[in-house]
């Protein structure tokens, strides 16, 4: 069937050449099709060549070409347009006919390796985020599309596969109509249709939660140390007249202490004062010592403890009571090792701004994307360099993941996905058309298409093209091409970013990124949508435990020295030395002092606990729609 020329081939002869130029078989007639996100396909009708055209040997590659020299009447073989390469699939219909039909599809032998490829490259933010997928979903190629405006496109010829945006085709815009310089429009082949009405808004909500972790330990000793001071000690030590039993009950290292806390290095000494009573009777002759709680000692240490060594002296008419100070060293560490649930939910409603096809808006569908992720705590991104831990929030010890830069490229995810299921179900309105066979053999489901002519609102209509169809009846013998575009019923209006006021100082005080502006606006897609920035979210019964400053300054709640020594003395001056009452037994006064042993007690911010939830109410700008088709034109 001339102009049109089909070859059998190996699965190897992928490059079109003068050895394609033949007629292995009569064709009779021939349909080439493709519809959006679809394998192009090739349906022809050719003489009953009366042989097994599936046994073992014989190809089932075959090339499809047109002469364009041949069509114009110039001569053959001189400028021929390859318009399919493709397999044959199925058993042939109508065998027993003179006319048999054969299919043939243009799926690439490697289309597993190519989209595997094609995807791995579009894993990328904004609109790949396997935060709010599950591992298996990660690896499925598809899952890619799902917040892009895009469909796998296969070319019919070099069996290339690529990713085509259904707004806006990457290999341009055929113009068709009556003007100079546009394709053919026939006159009697055009029909304007409308689907399903547009979405008015997506509804997203999302749940992200983890795990906040941290572990270290926190040098307490300087607080203890400022509590013996307030209670009466020297600056640099721990006094009490109790030290012995003090270093007895000192923290052992590894002791538990309750709520994600147990004791890390801790030590503790007596110095200065090494004597073990808790203080002693002499008599003013200074020959005769007993010391309570240790046994005798010589007169010589009695007469050693001079109140300038920190001892405390009582004394009746015929003895002197001795109360010596015990002076302390020590240290205390705590160790931590937290594990907190949080969880952020996430809020917005985004709006499209199209033309009102329905006369009740309330009947245009709403759409709900609810999504929950529990990866926020996992090992995301590895790749992402030092200072962070590899997961999606970068650092376990966070209590906020969405303000994070990571948490806002999730954010926009979600907006891309709301995004996505909008702009196309804005394209409802569908103008089919017919247009001459020449004009359409470079056309692809790449393409954008304009329609010029008066009977369409405004004059015009473009979209993307969505289908298409070059055939020819071998009855009739007039090639032809049928052309479907989808056109978006949106105003075509624009959105801007708003600056807002600086509210933590004046403009240019602090370096970027430390400076909040009240009112503004962040962008993520040109033009077409924006989100109000914000620091933290609207609500947050979190407990405010910071695990990335862990000190004694913000750990411990209070941290008291009970009966330190100043408290010591005013006991044993009014309840073990009573006025006018002369010694009669030793043990009383040293049991009246040991029931006020000096206490050390630290109140610890708890650090079990949750879920601890925050609540982010997100303001996002109505979408803007591109306008292809004007229905509210004069």
């Amino acid at each position: 069937m001339k102009p049109f020329y089909f070859a059998w081939t190996a699965p190897a002869e992928t490059a079109f050449g003068p050895e394609h130029h033949v007629e292995d078989e009569k064709v009779f007639s021939f349909k080439l099709t493709q519809h959006e996100g679809e394998f192009p396909a090739l349906e022809v009708e050719l003489k009953n060549p009366r042989v097994g055209l599936l046994k073992a040997g014989r190809p089932v590659w075959a090339w499809f070409s047109w002469d364009r020299g041949l069509a114009s009447g110039g001569a053959a073989g001189v400028d021929v347009v390859p318009l399919f390469r493709g397999r044959l699939v199925g058993v042939p219909e109508n065998l027993q006919d003179e006319l048999v039909r054969l299919s043939f599809v243009a799926r690439p032998t490697d289309y597993a390796e190519q989209k595997a490829a094609l995807a791995e490259a579009m894993r990328v933010a904004p609109y790949w985020d396997p935060l709010f997928l599950t591992p298996d979903q990660r690896e499925v190629d598809d899952s890619v599309l799902e917040a892009r405006t895009q469909l796998w496109h296969v070319d019919r010829v070099t069996h290339l596969l690529t990713a085509s945006d259904i707004v806006t085709g990457e290999d341009g815009v055929l113009e068709f109509g009556a003007s100079v310089g546009q394709r053919v429009l026939l006159y009697d082949d055009m029909n304007l249709t409308f689907g399903e009405p547009p979405l008015r808004k997506v509804q997203v909500s999302a749940e992200l939660s983890w795990n906040q972790g941290g572990a270290g330990d926190v040098d307490v000793t300087p607080a203890i140390r400022a509590a013996f001071q307030a209670a009466g000690s020297g600056p640099y030590v721990f006094e009490s007249y109790t030290g012995d039993g003090l270093v007895k009950d000192w923290p052992k290292a590894g002791a538990g202490i309750g709520s994600g806390w147990t004791v890390g290095a801790a030590s503790a000494a007596l110095f200065g004062l090494q004597a073990q009573p808790t203080f002693f009777f002499m008599s003013k002759s200074k020959s005769t010592v007993f010391a309570i709680g240790g046994g005798g000692y010589p007169s010589g240490l009695a007469i050693s403890l001079r109140p300038a060594q920190g001892t405390f002296l009582g004394q009746d008419s015929s003895r002197i009571v001795v109360f010596p100070k015990y002076r302390l060293t020590g240290t205390v560490s705590l160790s931590f090792k937290a594990s907190r649930s949080r969880v952020e939910l996430v809020e917005f409603e985004l709006n499209a701004d199209t033309q009102a096809i329905l006369t009740e808006v309330a009947d245009a569908e709403v759409l709900r994307i609810a999504l929950s992720t529990s990866f926020v705590g996992s090992d995301l991104d590895p790749e992402s360099g030092t200072g962070h831990d590899g997961s999606a929030i970068g650092d376990i010890r966070l209590a906020h993941y969405l303000p994070t830069e990571r948490g806002r490229r999730s954010l926009t995810y979600l907006i891309a996905l709301a995004r996505a299921k909008l702009l196309s179900r804005a394209r409802t309105a569908r103008l089919s058309f017919r247009t001459s066979f020449p004009d359409a053999v470079d056309l692809t489901c790449r393409h954008n298409a304009l329609v010029a002519d008066g009977r369409l609102p405004g004059g015009q209509v473009a979209g993307k093209v969505v289908s298409y169809e070059l055939s020819i009846d071998g009855s009739v013998g007039e090639p032809v091409a049928t052309v479907e575009i989808a056109a978006s019923i949106g105003k075509g209006s624009t959105v801007t970013e708003e600056a807002g006021e600086p509210v933590y100082a004046e403009e240019g005080y602090v370096d970027p990124g430390y400076q909040f502006y009240d009112g503004a606006t962040i962008m993520p897609f040109a033009g077409e949508v924006t989100y109000s920035d914000f620091t933290g979210p609207d609500e947050d019964d979190y407990d405010g435990v910071d695990l990335l400053d862990m000190r004694h300054g913000t750990v411990l709640r209070s941290c008291e020295v009970e009966d330190g020594p100043d408290a010591q003395e005013a006991h044993i001056a009014s309840e073990v030395l009573l006025p006018g009452r002369p010694w009669q037994d030793p043990a009383e006064a040293a049991a009246a002092l040991r029931s006020r042993p000096t206490k050390v007690r630290l109140d610890l911010v708890p650090l079990e606990g949750g879920p601890f939830t925050a609540r982010y109410a997100i303001t996002v700008s109505a979408l803007s729609v591109p306008k292809t088709i004007d229905l509210e034109a004069a």
